[in-house]
């Protein structure tokens, strides 16, 4: 079965368990976020790209945020600098 047909197939069951076993979802809610989430196990190769990326830019934020500062004192960007300065 093809992914798309098989995230489709689980969205309807997802949404009739909810309709019909509202009570049970609500009483047990780690279960219900584990069914709800299974897709996620076959998506996640095809996605790995995201995380990776987001680690990038983090890295690149915190290591350019690194050479502006000196050590015990915090600087803001220039431009927000320069607005307070003036007054």
């Amino acid at each position: 079965m093809a992914l798309p047909a098989f995230l489709a197939l689980h969205a309807a069951a997802v949404v009739v368990a909810a309709w019909l076993f509202s009570r049970w979802f609500f009483a047990h809610p780690a279960l219900a976020i584990g069914f709800c989430t299974l897709p996620l196990v076959f998506l996640v190769p095809a996605f790995w790209i995201v995380p990776a990326l987001l680690y990038v830019i983090g890295t690149a934020y915190v290591w350019e945020a690194a050479r502006r500062e000196r050590p015990g004192k915090l600087h803001a960007s220039p431009r927000t600098s320069r607005r307070f300065q003036d007054g």
